[in-house]
């Protein structure tokens, strides 16, 4: 059998960058929406939420902003619980 000069690769290497990945925006935006009613019982659209790296930006009146910045911390906490990895830092 022959071998060749190239450098082996080994399989946990490989699957490194899948240990590293964050849900989609999609999966974060509706949880995020269900979070913030089932806490605040406030209610927004997907349309209103951005995602852009570990940030949730939201759109919205002063006063809903208001009420979600309150709760925040326990925001936070339960999108990063349903998410396998802390995927979200900060909501704006």
């Amino acid at each position: 059998m022959k071998t060749n000069n190239k450098t082996t690769i080994q399989i946990g290497e490989l699957l490194k960058k899948f240990t590293t990945l964050t849900p989609p925006h999609s999966y974060i935006k509706k949880t995020t929406i269900k979070i913030i009613f089932d806490l605040c019982g406030e209610t927004i659209t997907t349309e209103q939420i951005t995602v852009s790296k570990n940030t949730i930006y939201i759109d919205t009146t002063p006063a809903t902003k208001n009420h979600i910045f309150i709760n925040k911390t326990k925001i936070l906490e339960k999108l990063n619980k349903h998410a396998q990895k802390p995927a979200i830092t900060n909501i704006y």
